[in-house]
């Protein structure tokens, strides 16, 4: 059994009602394996306004550089270092010190407890812990852990399979008015889509994922005009080095259901961020090269299964030296039901809009249902 670090909570009278669900997505439809047959496997995006409010903004930015920072100077330098890179060989980038890290991992600030207050307020039904670097990058030093705790010994008495990629926890009825496939239509419904390997992920993002993998609990970005960002992935479990998180749950696919999934949650801190200064998250589903563009806002958040290629916008020349500070966290959606399949995407949202391959899945999924329709009349 696992020890992973629960993230920390408090009271709070934050309701989830009061946010604005602007995205929910999902591309990258692909097979899958899953046990002696296959599955159709999607990943998700999914936007979120409203989700902090600027008593926590201000505090997290104050946290990352400085109360009453002259940002159009950039980030200060004792807070961060231009020791960062999405790439092998590309120039180095802001990113925040270690000791900042340090701090951030000990869950102390009250702004951070009520992020993910909200978190488990949105998803009770998983329990979410925070990326475990020490069990998977086993090189390297862990983080301080001042919350560890087991993980969830899994209810057996309930099993709950959603095939759908659909939040398991209030999609019963969704995932009952599917329309089921066999394994023939599964794979002409994915257009013979499979996992990438992490061969594959490195063709399609110019770096080795599964040796450059980054699984530290927290990554602040400071984005500013002239650097160089490419596509990557946060992190694939079907690509770990050998680890003691490999030998409790294998090689397997985000997503699968029963296993962890692999979240990352991005929050932008600017008070405002005109159109015409770049610096957008930009998502890319793999197979189609269609992408999502979402622009930095205030009290915006974004979460991404983390195998999703993304990747940052350079700011403009017009944003001058001004950064466009976001903070990450990486978390691990532990299922608390055998084989139930955590996921994003909350059913009460309604369906998730499909783009790329997974618009192409919807649309033979219907072409399917209406010539079967039109053989029973």
């Amino acid at each position: 059994m696992l020890s992973l670090k629960e993230i920390s909570t408090h009271e709070s009278d934050w309701d989830p009602a009061s946010l604005r669900v602007t995205l929910n997505a999902r591309l990258d439809a692909r097979l899958v394996p899953h046990g002696s047959a296959m599955r159709l496997d999607y990943g998700h995006v999914v936007v979120l306004d409203n989700f902090i409010g600027e008593p926590e903004r201000q505090s997290l930015i104050d946290t990352l550089t400085q109360p009453s920072w002259d940002h159009s100077q950039g980030p200060p330098s004792s807070s961060w270092e231009r020791e960062t890179a999405d790439g092998q060989g590309l120039s180095k980038t802001w990113g925040l010190k270690d000791s900042v890290l340090q701090e951030l991992a000990k869950g102390a600030l009250p702004a951070m407890q009520e992020v993910q207050t909200r978190l488990a307020k949105m998803y009770p039904d998983y329990f979410i812990a925070h990326m475990p670097s020490h069990l998977i990058q086993t090189d390297q030093q862990a983080a301080p852990d001042n919350h560890t705790v087991q993980s969830p010994q899994l209810d057996r008495s309930k099993q709950t399979v959603v095939g759908d990629g659909i939040d398991s926890g209030d999609s019963q009825a969704e995932s009952s008015s599917s329309c089921h496939m066999d394994q023939e239509d599964l794979t002409a419904a994915s257009g013979s889509a499979t996992a990438p390997t992490a061969e594959q992920h490195a063709d399609s993002t110019g770096s080795n994922q599964a040796a450059s993998v980054d699984c530290n609990q927290f990554v602040g970005n400071a984005a500013v005009y002239g650097d160089c960002y490419t596509w990557h992935i946060d992190a694939d479990p079907a690509a770990f080095p050998s680890s003691p998180w490999v030998d409790a749950f294998g090689h397997y696919c985000n997503g699968e259901p029963g296993r962890p999934l692999l979240v990352s949650l991005l929050l932008y801190l600017d008070t405002k961020w005109p159109r015409q200064w770049d610096a957008e998250t930009l998502f890319l589903d793999d197979d189609t090269d269609i992408g999502i563009v979402v622009r930095p806002k205030c009290f915006r958040a974004v979460l991404m299964d983390q195998d999703i290629l993304h990747r940052v916008s350079t700011p403009s020349q017009v944003a001058g030296s001004r950064p466009r500070y976001s903070l990450v966290w990486k978390l691990v959606f532990m299922p608390r039901v055998a084989e139930q399949q955590c996921c994003i995407a909350k059913a009460s949202w309604g369906p998730p809009t499909a783009l790329g391959s997974a618009a192409r899945v919807e649309s033979i999924k219907r072409t399917m249902l209406r010539k079967r329709k039109d053989s029973s009349a």
